[in-house]
């Protein structure tokens, strides 16, 4: 049976940029209409309950649900200072154009191996289940996997 309000995978756009300069994740304006737009001279910040690593890899993927409350949202994984990755569910204001967390950040790598410090992050959306995978490579170059469903 359909959901009544589906989450459907919008067409990948860059919606984040790991700052380089400080320990931080800048978004596009949210409500730019297919044109993402990085605003370097007043950056956006993902307001995040977990601190990300300063130079480490950013993965994600962009939503749109349709029905009565239809809205824009992203999804996306990180690596914070305990070298622990870390999921962010962040939904549109299309008011301000910025992104605005759901209050759903979730540490989903509790009990795998930590990750290398010059990793890259990873992200599949597996089909119809709505269950996401997460790659990266452990402390001893090994490719590990995380199968999440998130919970929002």
């Amino acid at each position: 049976m359909a959901s009544a309000n589906p989450r459907r995978p919008l067409l990948p756009l860059p919606l984040f940029l790991a700052a380089q300069t400080c320990s931080a994740v800048n978004s596009i304006d949210c409500n730019s209409n297919n044109t993402p737009i990085f605003d370097l001279s007043s950056p956006k910040y993902f307001q995040l309950s977990y601190q990300p690593k300063s130079n480490t890899s950013v993965a994600g993927a962009s939503y749109y649900e349709t029905g009565a409350d239809a809205k824009t949202a992203a999804s996306f994984w990180y690596i914070d200072f305990n070298d622990d990755i870390i999921n962010s569910y962040q939904q549109c204001s299309l008011a301000t154009g910025e992104f605005v967390s759901s209050g759903v950040d979730e540490l989903i790598s509790a009990g795998m191996p930590k990750p290398a410090k010059d990793t890259s992050l990873s992200v599949v959306l597996v089909g119809a289940s709505e269950d996401h995978r997460i790659y990266y490579h452990d402390t001893d170059k090994n490719l590990q996997q995380i199968l999440y469903n998130p919970s929002f």
